[in-house]
């Protein structure tokens, strides 16, 4: 189980600027969720799988639930939601 809570705003931000730069693989791509940093959207799960990557140096895999939404919202991110999901391809 993952501690949520090593993540910091700081994090979020440095992983986003990662994903500009690197881009999403094609497992991440799909998503109903999205954090909005700087204006922009990115897909919740691969965000937070960065920015713990970031945090810790360890990877992992989780399940985005709602206390995870929460505390990432908690830093000051929205989270927007698409039903039904969105897919840049």
């Amino acid at each position: 189980m993952m501690n949520i809570e090593v993540i910091n705003n700081l994090h979020i931000k440095e992983a986003a600027l990662i994903i500009d730069e690197q881009g999403i693989p094609k497992k991440f791509v799909w998503s109903q969720y999205y954090v909005i940093v700087n204006d922009k959207e990115y897909q919740f799960k691969y965000l937070i799988r960065i920015a713990y990557q970031l945090a810790t140096n360890e990877e992992f895999d989780f399940q985005s639930n709602d206390s995870v939404r929460k505390y990432i919202g908690d830093l000051g991110f929205e989270i927007r939601y698409y039903e039904g999901g969105y897919n840049f391809f």
